[in-house]
């Protein structure tokens, strides 16, 4: 009976020894895997120069996952010269990684004429160095995406007063 109880046990040691290492190894890949996209995502932008027109925190964000794409992203916060939560760091990855999907699927996606109008009326409105995208027109309507300078959105009553301003 002894015996069958320490049988019992070393196999409940062993696969508990398997779970936790089959969960650090998948944990591991998806790091790396993540890791991965957003260094291709990184290099894409650089290439259409898309990624000196984004903000100084996600222009940070590229430099370091570039410099250290073996850090998961709890070592790549501490890394960045202002607080971050994961949270916001993996938003700002998946930025650039969106970024990126847009120049592979529709070379057009970013109408510039618009765009380059857009940012001119935004500074002259009080929004500067900020970054805006007008994507292509539908239906009349022009889907804006942008931020200012500090990072934050540029939300639609902000894109309103900055035009209001302009005019």
């Amino acid at each position: 009976a002894l015996e069958l109880m320490e049988a019992k046990v070393l196999k409940e040691t062993r696969n508990n020894l398997n779970r936790l290492n089959n969960a650090e190894i998948a944990n591991m890949t998806r790091t790396a895997e993540a890791s991965a996209e957003a260094c291709d995502a990184i290099h894409k932008l650089e290439k259409h120069g898309m990624l000196s027109h984004m903000s100084d925190a996600v222009q940070e964000t590229a430099r370091l996952r570039l410099e250290y794409p073996e850090y998961n992203l709890e070592q790549l916060r501490e890394l960045h010269s202002r607080p971050i939560s994961k949270s916001g760091l993996y938003h700002r990855l998946n930025k650039l990684i969106n970024e990126a999907r847009c120049r592979d699927e529709d070379e057009r996606c970013v109408n510039s004429a618009l765009t380059e109008a857009l940012t001119e009326a935004l500074a002259k409105g009080g929004i500067e160095n900020g970054m805006i995208r007008a994507f292509g027109t539908r239906r009349k309507h022009i889907i804006l995406a942008g931020e200012d300078e500090t990072g934050d959105k540029i939300t639609s009553p902000k894109l309103r007063s900055a035009i209001e301003r302009a005019i």
